[in-house]
């Protein structure tokens, strides 16, 4: 039992390490800026197909994952970085000023660029589940982040400690970092999906 246990700790870890690879090589092979799109959403189909059986994180999958979602992943981490990179400038224009109300300005923006953020890794998560267009998907997605906040801040909280651990060992990027950054949200969707899976049989 505990040799299984090991086991499959081993395969898992094995698995994060090789899809955090595929994000890696293709997202340089990409130029970096029109290489992460793509690959993210490559990680994560590939995880949903896999789902923790290494066999199948094939080379010739990722990179057909990365030329199907090439556009479509650019669009997106494009118009997700732009509107971060909005919220990123008033931010910095806000500690120009003075006031209490600043604080408050500073907080709202603070707010908006963690939910952008979060939104946006739902939103990868939820095409990659479900056959929908990137709208209805980004739909699903906002309100699966207002649906159960306390359910969302524990997400949130994961990715902090991501982060966290990441900034006192920075290797990890080459190694797990990105990988678990990108299925974190995966995971902690699951409920989320079987709640829409229950609606949509509802409807049936």
């Amino acid at each position: 039992m505990i040799s299984e246990t090991v086991q499959n700790v081993f395969v898992r870890i094995y698995c994060l390490l090789l899809l955090n690879f595929y994000f890696l090589a293709f997202s340089v092979l990409g130029l970096g800026l029109f290489g992460v799109g793509p690959a993210a959403r490559m990680v994560v189909e590939l995880y949903l197909d896999a789902n923790w059986d290494y066999q199948e994180l094939h080379f010739k999958s990722a990179w057909a994952y990365f030329k199907q979602y090439f556009w479509l992943g650019n669009a997106e981490a494009w118009g997700v970085l732009g509107i971060l990179l909005v919220f990123a400038y008033n931010l910095w224009l806000s500690t120009q000023l003075t006031g209490l109300w600043v604080l408050l300005i500073q907080f709202i923006l603070l707010f908006a660029m963690v939910m952008t953020a979060v939104i946006a890794l739902y939103w990868l998560a939820t095409q990659s589940q479900y056959d929908v267009g990137w709208r209805d998907a980004l739909t699903l997605s906002i309100a699966q982040f207002f649906q159960n906040f306390p359910t969302t801040l524990l997400t949130i909280g994961g990715l902090v400690v991501i982060l966290a651990v990441t900034r006192f060992f920075p290797g990890l990027l080459a190694f797990l970092t990105f990988a678990v950054l990108l299925l974190w949200p995966v995971w902690r969707s699951q409920r989320w999906f079987a709640h829409v899976d229950d609606l949509l049989a509802g409807k049936k």
